[in-house]
This record gives C-alpha cells, structure tokens and sequence, in this order.
C-alpha cells in the first residue's frame, strides 16, 4: 500500500503547488445568507425528489429541515407574542 500526504513526505512534496490566480466561488457573486448545502439540497429536491435527497445528503438533510423549522416557529410563535405580551402588561 503506497503512503500519500504527510505521512510520506517525498510524495507530499511532488505536488503541484497552489494556483492563487484562480477566481474564489463568490467572486461576482452577491452576499447570500443561505449555506452552500441548502442551495445544493434545494437543487436536488427540485431535479429528482426526496428520494434522492435523502440517498445523497442523508440525515443531515432531515436535520437542516427540522432544525429551521424548529428555530423559525419558536421566534414567530413562542419570542414574539412573549414581548408583545411583556409590552402591554408591563407598567
């Protein structure tokens, strides 16, 4: 079995060094808030189903999914009616 990375250095060293040059993902890109994988589920779902979204993200996906639904009701059902609510009764 042939060693690669650190642990041979001879090999390590035989790599072609980084090109800088090359433009950066987000490079003419607006700023977006959504993470790289979210777009990338959202594509997948939207090509070929939940099916395959779960044969290639997994869990993760159903965790994403549970966990922003999660955050987004808890701040439109639960924080914003307990300060509206601490607004009005409170003197």
């Amino acid at each position: 079995m042939e060693k690669t990375g650190l642990s041979n250095p001879e090999t390590f060293l035989e790599k072609e060094p980084l090109d800088f040059t090359q433009k950066s993902k987000t490079e003419g890109k607006k700023f977006s808030l959504v993470p790289a994988l979210l777009i990338d589920i959202k594509n997948t779902w939207k090509k070929e189903g939940l099916k395959r979204v779960l044969q290639v993200h997994g869990w993760k996906a159903v965790a994403i999914f549970f966990s922003y639904y999660l955050i987004r009701d808890s701040i439109l059902y639960l924080l914003i009616p307990y300060l509206i609510a601490q607004g009005i009764f409170a003197n």
